[in-house]
């Protein structure tokens, strides 16, 4: 169905079209961060090293959906605490 809705020539026998489509943002931040499990954890196998514990680093202001994608598809989340005392240092000494 998404293959006829972008034209993809499904009338030729050599076309495999697959993929998917998302309407909100929740369902492509799902599919994001497994994606970049996957291939994370690709690379890691490339290079032999463990591939087990996958991690996502977010600040703490993140849209709920992060932190249900990481739990759901066993991400270890790394949250930095947001705090408005280092956002205005940061801001000053961008200014100087």
């Amino acid at each position: 169905m998404i293959a006829r809705l972008f034209n993809v020539p499904a009338h030729d026998e050599d076309t495999n079209a697959m993929g998917t489509s998302t309407i909100g943002s929740s369902e492509a931040i799902m599919l994001g961060v497994l994606a970049m499990k996957k291939r994370w954890q690709n690379k890691r196998k490339a290079e032999g090293k463990p591939y087990d514990k996958p991690n996502i680093v977010m600040n703490s202001a993140v849209q709920v959906c992060w932190e249900k994608a990481a739990r759901y598809f066993d991400v270890d989340e790394k949250v930095c605490r947001y705090n408005a005392a280092y956002l205005q240092v940061a801001q000053v000494n961008k200014i100087s």
